[in-house]
């Protein structure tokens, strides 16, 4: 073979080679980010859709639906009746009033969630813009690795699972902050001091957890020639806005005291603010380093989708640790916003662009030819992390069925926006669209205010921190309340009416150990509402069945009675069943003449299994010990006319 005919085989082999390069590249940049975010936006938007649809919306969401809401009617400084303050001593955030202009043509829960889907996916496209600016910035020479670098940057942005977890949330500020920082930050890393120094300002008026974010943000820039003197003004406007809002007091939301106070040691007195707090935790390192090594699981699981690389670019690691730092500190019990998801919405469009920005770095050495391994490798792991994780989205935050969702919708049909609503914690945030709304907790004082009001308490249904016996202790409360009528009463929903401002408040039992039996599920029965009393009551004609079930108690280990005031003329067999080995632990069979009392022990025992993933796509939650959940069961002859009172636990001996 002569050397021309070599060359020129050479020659077209290279142009080939170079022709493949460029069709990777073309599709990886031209191709994929249009598809990859129109799927994030429609999973954002049918996400929420789902969770309105189904009134899956909690007490947080309550908190700023009801502010947008009460904004959007001319009201300047809302209160946030389920919270018990203000919207400006929340976190003194002056974002809602902007966005309160979109309520003013469309108020409904469905916008809010609406803005939030928007402000996330804002939040992707622009980070993505700016993994461009850099490896552009990091390889002018290197369309190829240009392209794979924007690969990388653009799977962790759309593929990592938290984001939809934390989008799924109900409705925080965290995500239009989230989208003011990294705007912030782009515009540092660029040089752009005018457009920092104006999101920096949007930054503060975020309210006090921005704040210091923003303040970190020009932290991490100050070592960057081309913006140092602009970064040290948004650091310094950052750290003087989180230092007068800890002054002014308008931080309610941060719950420093419950949350926090512990960081400042045994005996110390409560932190008075964010300044405070940062020196306790100076004076007592070992108990903030201790609670973060305690939380490893979930620091992996925050950190392993969105880029472990990332925490080395020095310009995204500073908000990023910081989010982190606040998230893993506060106590699991009172916030849990180390779970994946929440709150830490802020660090993952960060630790997005840090991981590009090292892909990047990389691929201007001399060992750049890594670049596409390292590329496909994150957009794999991050894939791996969102087929595991994000089925489990939808279980996690809609915890309403569409048979409970359509028989409130039902029930409510009346309702009007002058009328005064109390829900469960579960479905509130639907009905915070009002100037009076209070969410069911759990040993609760609930205000009448209004001419109208409506009480809606789910039992075995929706995201609730009130324990069982606690949703049934308001229903109990509301049965007992002169002047109170039942709309609907079913197993899962019960709906009151109270028309006139005839009362003061009503008074949820915090602590439980009888209640009326009427209050639980039957299907041999029925229920007896008369004079404040609930009773349930043996249908003759009634097929064999329990005449009460779900009596459904929390207990820790130890020894209890369950006890049954029950009138029968034939024998009945009370069983207490425990849950979660769907099995019953005690039973007794006799004609009552008195308390029906069976006695049962609860030992200790492993929590049940949750979802934990599988492989390095996995973690699990850290948390206290659950407590067994047992259901006291009443089985009589359906003819014999038996009549339930009410049921009870007690503690027994040993």
């Amino acid at each position: 073979m002569s050397a021309t005919l070599r060359a020129e085989r050479a020659g077209r082999h290279y142009h080939r080679a170079a022709a493949r390069q460029r069709n990777i590249a073309g599709s990886l940049t031209n191709v994929f980010p249009p598809v990859a975010f129109g799927a994030q936006a429609f999973l954002l938007a049918s996400l929420s859709l789902a969770q309105v649809s189904r009134d899956s919306l909690t007490w947080d969401f309550a908190n700023i639906y009801q502010s947008w809401h009460l904004i959007a009617h001319g009201t300047f400084d809302p209160v946030m009746t389920a919270a018990g303050w203000s919207w400006l001593h929340d976190h003194f955030s002056l974002l809602l009033w902007p966005l309160a202009l979109v309520g003013v043509v469309w108020d409904s829960p469905l916008a809010l969630k609406l803005l939030q889907d928007g402000a996330v996916f804002a939040t992707g496209i622009l980070a993505y813009v700016w993994i461009c600016e850099i490896a552009a910035e990091r390889l002018p020479e290197e369309p190829r690795l240009r392209a794979y670098v924007a690969f990388a940057g653009l799977a962790l942005l759309v593929l990592n699972p938290w984001v939809y977890m934390s989008n799924a949330f109900d409705v925080h500020m965290y995500a239009f902050e989230a989208l003011i920082l990294i705007a912030l930050a782009r515009a540092l890393y660029v040089g752009k001091r005018f457009a920092a120094v104006f999101f920096a300002i949007a930054g503060v008026a975020g309210g006090s957890v921005a704040a210091t974010l923003v303040a970190a943000t020009g932290v991490a820039f100050a070592t960057r020639r081309r913006a140092r003197l602009t970064s040290l003004v948004v650091a310094a406007l950052g750290f003087a806005s989180a230092f007068a809002l800890s002054k002014m007091h308008v931080n309610n939301g941060d719950s420093l005291v419950s949350n926090f106070g512990y960081l400042m040691g045994p005996g110390a007195p409560p932190p008075a603010g964010v300044f405070d707090l940062a020196a306790g935790i100076v004076r007592h390192p070992e108990i903030a380093f201790g609670r973060i090594a305690g939380r490893a699981g979930e620091l992996y699981a925050n950190l392993a989708p969105a880029g472990f690389f990332g925490l080395l670019c020095p310009f995204t690691a500073v908000p990023a640790v910081l989010v982190f730092a606040e998230n893993f500190l506060g106590r699991s019990d009172v916030m849990a916003f180390d779970a994946p998801g929440g709150q830490n919405i802020f660090a993952y469009p960060f630790l997005a662009v840090g991981f590009a920005w090292f892909c990047a770095h990389v691929g201007a050495t001399r060992i750049g030819r890594i670049v596409p391994a390292l590329a496909l490798a994150g957009a794999i792991n991050a894939g791996g992390w969102f087929a595991v994780w994000y089925p489990h989205v939808s279980e996690r935050w809609i915890r309403i069925s569409d048979g409970t969702a359509a028989a409130v919708t039902h029930a409510t049909q009346g309702l009007s926006a002058d009328d005064e609503v109390v829900a469960s914690q579960g479905i509130v945030g639907a009905f915070a669209g009002r100037r009076s709304v209070y969410a069911i907790l759990g040993g609760d004082v609930i205000p009448i205010r209004e001419r109208r009001t409506f009480a809606l308490v789910t039992t075995t249904e929706g995201i609730e921190v009130a324990s069982y016996e606690q949703r049934y202790a308001a229903i109990a409360a509301f049965l007992a309340t002169p002047g109170v009528k039942v709309v609907s009463a079913t197993d899962r929903l019960w709906v009151f009416q109270i028309d006139g401002p005839r009362l003061d408040n009503v008074t949820i039992a915090k602590t439980v150990s009888q209640l009326p039996a009427g209050v639980f599920a039957t299907e041999t029965g029925h229920r007896v509402l008369d004079g404040g009393r609930s009773d349930i009551v043996a249908d003759p004609q009634a097929a064999p069945g329990y005449l009460v079930r779900g009596s459904l108690w929390r207990r820790p280990p130890g020894h209890y009675v369950a006890s049954v005031a029950i009138r029968s003329g034939a024998p009945v067999t009370v069983e207490v069943w425990d849950v979660h080995a769907n099995r019953a632990v005690a039973a007794r069979t006799a004609i009552p003449d008195g308390p029906f009392d069976v006695p049962f022990a609860v030992a200790n025992f492993e929590a049940p299994p949750t979802f934990e993933g599988w492989w390095i796509f996995g973690y699990t939650p850290s948390g206290p010990q659950v407590e067994r959940l047992y259901d006291v069961r009443v089985r009589a002859t359906p003819g014999a006319g038996a009549t339930v009172e009410s049921v009870a636990i007690g503690e027994g001996n040993a």
